[in-house]
């Protein structure tokens, strides 16, 4: 079995793959600690395998860790966590691996993992000219072609962030939800912290897809994918597709890629 590791800066999500199966049989999400050790990931790694074979019945072994990470201060925690694991090192996502993309940017080494994952999992899945879109403590537009050229994009405060510095920087504003008010004309100051951040982050992702595609003269499709992705495409006036394990089949891929 291969545990798939998409290590963001909030939260870590692990996926539990079999086989040649592209998509992973099953989830499971702790905190990202950015001063773990390498047995204080081991013990999630295990409370995490512990749960899923639980509850799927599984006795696989785990076989390799692969891992998409933006938090640089846990990859060599990680690496040790594997050895102890699986008795071999973690595969990481990079610039640096083989790809069924190209990346155009002018260094491919500030590149997240995590937008590479995205990608190379888009290309396959897809196969035409993409906005990715993921919705996570940042939130990241990559422009890919159908051709599998990565364009670029653009990366923006994720929701949480805001909703975090705004209860921090006022006195009497309530923390917000990211939820759907019923309407942009709030009668209450509860409702219209929340309408601003929810139909401000609706707008920003409509918008911003509008003006790519202004810009190339193409229309894209768009998919989305991280933490907001269900609730923005249930009110987003763009036809977009939701792909929630998008990052953990990027991983997938590109460990069998570069095992093969």
């Amino acid at each position: 079995m291969l545990l798939g590791a998409n290590i963001g800066n909030t939260n870590t999500t692990l996926g539990f793959f079999h086989d040649d199966d592209p998509a992973p049989h099953a989830t499971r999400r702790y905190a990202t600690r950015k001063n773990a050790t390498p047995d204080d990931l081991i013990r999630d790694i295990e409370a995490a395998l512990a749960a899923y074979r639980a509850e799927s019945g599984s006795t696989d072994a785990v076989g390799a860790l692969a891992c998409s990470s933006v938090v640089p201060e846990l990859n060599a925690a990680y690496h040790a966590a594997a050895r102890s694991l699986c008795s071999c090192d973690a595969f990481d996502v990079s610039h640096a691996i083989r790809l069924n993309v190209r990346l155009c940017y002018d260094d491919p080494s500030q590149l997240g993992a995590d937008r590479i994952a995205n990608a190379a999992a888009a290309r396959r899945e897809y196969a035409s000219d993409c906005v990715i879109v993921d919705l996570g403590t940042a939130i990241t537009f990559c422009v890919l072609r159908a051709n599998g050229d990565f364009e670029g994009g653009l990366i923006a405060p994720g929701a949480g962030i805001c909703i975090d510095a705004l209860a921090e920087r006022t006195s009497r504003l309530p923390r917000a939800e990211f939820r759907d008010p019923g309407t942009p004309i709030a009668r209450n100051t509860a409702d219209a912290v929340a309408a601003g951040v929810f139909y401000g982050w609706l707008s920003l992702v409509e918008g911003v897809v509008q003006r790519i595609e202004r810009s190339c003269g193409t229309a894209f499709t768009t998919v989305l994918t991280g933490g907001y992705a269900d609730i923005i495409a249930a009110h987003a006036t763009l036809d977009a597709r939701v792909d929630p394990h998008l990052t953990l089949k990027g991983i997938k891929l590109l460990y069998d890629l570069n095992r093969a």
